[in-house]
């Protein structure tokens, strides 16, 4: 199982290409001072170590990219789901771009012979 920030959605585009925007060489060296500020100080005055200013960030994949890798190593057993506007997680049935979903989940399936296998295995039964 995991998931992504879904390139389609017009939200985390537009946040992503902010981001890439401000992302200058001389922000990101503000960062990184901040950053060290943050760890000097922390040792010195023993307070948590907090970090304001990420350096790291997600890039957001398009869900055609992941299902062509998906199906090309073999893996055709996945299903996508969405969070609905109400927190709840739906699985959905067809494929495509689900521009109205800022984020996919994505979840592997084994083949069935080899779950079949494990469970009978942690149960004590064998066939």
């Amino acid at each position: 199982m995991f998931d992504i920030q879904n390139a389609s959605n017009e939200q985390i585009d537009r946040i992503y290409q902010r981001g890439l925007s401000q992302n200058t060489r001389m922000r990101r060296m503000m960062w990184y001072a901040k950053n060290i500020k943050g760890i000097i100080a922390a040792s010195i005055y023993r307070i948590p170590l907090l970090w304001p200013h990420s350096v790291i960030h997600e890039i957001p994949t398009h869900p055609e990219s992941v299902y062509k890798h998906l199906e090309e190593t073999g893996m055709v057993n996945f299903q996508v789901m969405v969070r609905n506007k109400d927190e709840s997680i739906q699985a959905m049935i067809e494929r495509s771009s689900f521009e109205d979903y800022p984020r996919l989940i994505f979840t592997i399936r084994k083949r069935w012979q080899d779950e079949n296998l494990l469970c009978s295995q942690q149960s004590g039964f064998h066939s």
